[in-house]
């Protein structure tokens, strides 16, 4: 079974003589506990370091209390670990999680890059109630590289980790440190260090003085790709929230190949829309359910046996789900999608008028993806009935999602007034989501009605109807401000 762990650490290079600060000197600290340990790690990657190169470290260690298989993945606020325990009988890397990084080695073995032993003595940081906060590490490290031209690095390093938030002062530890002599570490990563091997800067994207429509919206197909790889891994390893934003990945693709069609060869570009559709909706499974569980959760709880069978049962979906969303994404039709994908970002199939001045093209696609945006708006006004109500307030949430999606996607062009404009749009489409997401609570509620007592679902229908009726108060408030003309004045020019 895999465990998932978010880590909260910053490391510090350190001189080799340099003294560990006495903590008990900082006023929050109410005692230290000193532990030594020695771990060995195993670091397994493809020959040409493919893991590594996307910020993914994958290793085997033994020592200290966290024994096992051990896969970073980088995400936006750091970095999330899979953890696997260990198996005496086999050292091979477990195949789980191959399976979690399948979309970066493609099937190419894996095998073993480098060896790391580190002298590890950690500082364990308590309050005056003995609760611990923080995690000291002072680590010598011997770092071996493996394979044809084999070689060894030594070094000293100290880590902080916090614990549950990190105390009432996590900075004073950190100046603590600063103050015997520790810098921020700035040599990338363990792995990194020991195989030098940096990672490419990423280039900023520099517009033309007078740029085409082509040279404002291909540097965003390129990210918008890059973005669904990365999130792959995270997805597989069901990190919390991460379908959801490969799904978002996946939609925003699909969003801006469709609103920019008229400048891409669509011949090309329409099936791969119909493909991302594909992933999209595999996606989704998992991720409906992930609502549904913390809705429910928070609206019943525990209260009786039935809610708790409930839950359980709604677990065993989404397990059921995500284990398929997971089998879509290592089928040969989804790496042909990617293949497809990476050949766009590279090589996009514009038409000629892409090379046009960007200005007209831009804003003539904008202005008929708010026109549409405006029928729905219209369209919803009008609707009677809860039932058509919801499917129409649905319907202008998906247009508001393609005039976002199609407006960010040119921001670094647009400017200001359009970002102001996104960002309105983005308020609507958070509160058309919130109600998306009572009405199919809501309807699941109901479902589950003949298992549960009517002391436990009144109050959470209750509670669901109020919220259903606070959303479209607020989206009436916020879609008359966006639909006003001076909020989209910016596209007249």
């Amino acid at each position: 079974m895999t465990v998932v762990v978010d880590e909260v650490e910053t490391r510090y290079a350190v001189p080799e003589h340099a003294l560990l600060p006495a903590f008990e000197l900082l006023p929050h600290v109410g005692s230290v506990e000193h532990v030594g340990s020695t771990l060995v790690a195993t670091y397994v990657d493809t020959a040409d370091l493919d893991l590594l190169r996307s910020g993914i470290t994958l290793r085997r260690r033994t020592g200290g209390d966290d024994d096992g298989w051990h896969l970073e993945l980088p995400d936006r606020d750091g970095r999330h670990e899979v953890r696997l325990p260990l198996d005496d009988a086999d050292r091979d890397t477990p195949p789980a999680l191959v399976a979690i990084t399948q979309v970066v080695h493609r099937g190419r073995p894996l095998r073993r890059v480098a060896t790391v032993e580190t002298r590890r003595d950690t500082a364990l940081l308590r309050d005056h109630d003995g609760h611990p906060f923080a995690e000291v590490r002072d680590d010598r490290v011997t770092a071996r590289r493996l394979g044809p031209d084999p070689a060894t690095v030594r070094w000293r390093e100290w880590e902080l980790e916090l614990v549950d938030g990190g105390g009432p002062a996590p900075e004073e530890t950190a100046r603590l440190l600063l103050a015997a002599g520790a810098r921020p570490a700035q040599d990338g990563t363990t792995l990194e260090r020991v195989l030098t091997l940096a990672r490419p800067a990423t280039a900023a994207t520099t517009l033309p003085r007078h740029p085409t429509a082509a040279d404002v919206l291909g540097p965003d197909l390129d990210r918008r790709v890059h973005e669904l790889v990365r999130l792959d891994p995270l997805a597989r390893a069901d990190v919390p929230d991460a379908v959801h934003r490969m799904r978002v990945a996946g939609r925003r693709l699909r969003a801006l190949l469709g609103s920019y069609r008229s400048l891409l060869d669509r011949d090309v570009t329409d099936p791969v829309r119909g493909e991302l559709a594909w992933v999209v909706g595999a996606l989704g499974g998992p991720r409906d359910l992930e609502v549904v569980q913390e809705r429910l959760d928070a609206l019943i709880g525990d209260q009786s046996e039935a809610a708790a069978a409930g839950r359980a049962a709604l677990h065993e979906q989404h397990d059921r789900a995500h284990a398929a969303a997971v089998a879509a994404l290592a089928s040969p039709r989804y790496f042909a999608l990617l293949e497809t994908l990476t050949g766009l970002a590279e090589h996009p199939p514009w038409r000629d008028r892409a090379g046009r001045p960007a200005t007209h093209e831009l804003h003539r696609t904008l202005r008929k993806q708010v026109r549409r945006l405006d029928a729905a708006a219209e369209a919803a006004r009008v609707a009677h009935g809860s039932e058509a109500r919801a499917a129409a307030l649905h319907d202008v949430r998906r247009a508001v999602k393609r005039v976002r999606y199609a407006v960010e996607a040119a921001l670094p062009f647009l400017g200001a007034d359009a970002a102001s404009y996104a960002e309105e749009l983005a308020s609507v489409q958070d509160v058309l989501g919130d109600h998306h997401d009572a009405v199919v609570v809501r309807a699941r509620l109901r479902e589950m009605s003949p298992s549960l007592p009517w002391s436990v679902m009144a109050p959470g229908l209750h509670e669901l109807d109020q919220e259903l009726h606070e959303d479209e108060q607020r989206y009436a408030e916020l879609v008359a401000r966006l639909l006003r003309r001076r909020h989209r004045h910016w596209l007249d020019d």
